[in-house]
């Protein structure tokens, strides 16, 4: 086949700009990818020595907690031993409690969100609404993260009256569980 000697010189000029993006990639890519593989790494090795750290603990939890009651009646005075007890039994409660309530109100926010889209017939609810459960646990920019990521996918998917229609249905559950659920 012959083309045209535009055609060619089209082509040869896309070729050396492809050419030259790739050599600066490639020159601005190679100094930092040693670094960037140690952090990796590194961020890895931390997850996977919590991982084991958490099972080790839940899983000689017994003498841990001997350990703890010795080391405090040698450490603490005798008159404060009961208080620090009743102390420690009441941030147990506490934070049992705060993590069974962010577990509830993830899953009513999922269970919401997962009706809501079905009933607005929304692309992806169950994506949408185990992320939105799941972004509810982390606190603060959690709702908020996965919220903007699920509209974004249903953007990309099925355009932006869609993506209002979510976003004004998931900030309706937002608003309700902030203010009627969460205080509960």
């Amino acid at each position: 086949l012959s083309s045209s000697p535009e055609a060619e010189a089209l082509t040869e000029r896309i070729t050396g700009e492809l050419e030259r993006r790739a050599a600066g990639f490639t020159s601005e890519l190679l100094p930092k990818l040693p670094g960037m593989t140690f952090s990796a790494v590194a961020a890895g090795y931390k997850v996977v020595l919590t991982i084991v750290i958490c099972i080790h603990s839940l899983a000689h939890k017994e003498g841990l907690l001997r350990f703890s009651r010795r080391a405090s009646t040698a450490l603490l005075p005798k008159k404060r031993i009961p208080g620090f007890f009743r102390g420690c039994a009441l941030a147990n409660r506490t934070f049992r409690r705060y993590v069974s309530a962010q577990l509830i109100s993830a899953l009513i926010i999922g269970a919401l969100g997962f009706i809501g889209m079905r009933v607005l017939r929304l692309p992806y609810p169950e994506l949408a609404s185990v992320f939105c459960a799941v972004g509810a646990l982390v606190p603060i920019v959690g709702p908020w993260v996965s919220i903007g990521a699920s509209a974004f996918i249903i953007f990309m998917s099925a355009g932006s009256g869609a993506a209002v229609r979510f976003l004004v249905l998931m900030l309706s559950i937002q608003l309700a569980e902030d203010n009627l659920i969460y205080p509960r």
